[in-house]
């Protein structure tokens, strides 16, 4: 079973962590009697899909990954709902982890934020060097919402950024609830 780093409390030491891997929980091995921890690497995966039934931790892998960047250091995290607010990642802005969080539902906020990661990949940002994860909690409401606004256009540009971010420090990180999102 893995814990989310952040819940666990305390202080966690981290030996033979790659820098450029993000720690998101602990993984338990009783029969070895160990734990060793669960990292990811985003320059080597580009992107992490987590799929989960409601209520199933989705949200919550999802939220150890944004503590982890942030924890890190050297990551703009950005994050997008999909439920009217700030939801499960709610947490996520008390404690800074992320820049904001931009519910889908809310054109204008998603277009700007869309369009500055669009930039990023583009070679046209003014901050080339920042690394930055996409947080997205829920891909098929994401669908939903944005399928009937200007012909898809969100739908596209995250769908670009996901496929071309990672050579550009662009990694996005998504939820879905069934297999067919």
């Amino acid at each position: 079973s893995a814990l989310p780093v952040y819940s666990l409390g305390g202080t966690v030491v981290f030996a033979d962590i790659d820098p450029d891997t993000l720690c998101i929980g602990l993984v338990d091995h009783p029969e070895l009697q160990r734990q060793e921890t669960l990292q990811l690497d985003p320059q080597r995966l580009g992107g992490v899909l987590v799929v989960g039934a409601p209520s199933s931790g989705v949200s919550t892998t999802l939220g150890a990954i944004a503590e982890a960047a942030h924890r890190q250091g050297g990551w703009q995290v950005h994050a997008i709902t999909t439920n009217g607010g700030p939801g499960e990642l709610g947490g996520l802005i008390a404690n800074y982890s992320v820049r904001g969080i931009v519910d889908a539902s809310d054109h204008e906020p998603l277009r700007r934020l869309l369009e500055e990661l669009s930039a990023a990949i583009a070679g046209t940002d003014s901050t080339p060097e920042t690394r930055r994860l996409v947080i997205l909690d829920g891909f098929g409401a994401f669908e939903q919402l944005q399928e009937p606004v200007n012909r898809g256009w969100a739908i596209e540009t995250f769908l670009d950024l996901a496929a071309n971010g990672r050579r550009h420090g662009v990694f996005v990180a998504v939820s879905a609830r069934r297999r067919m999102e």
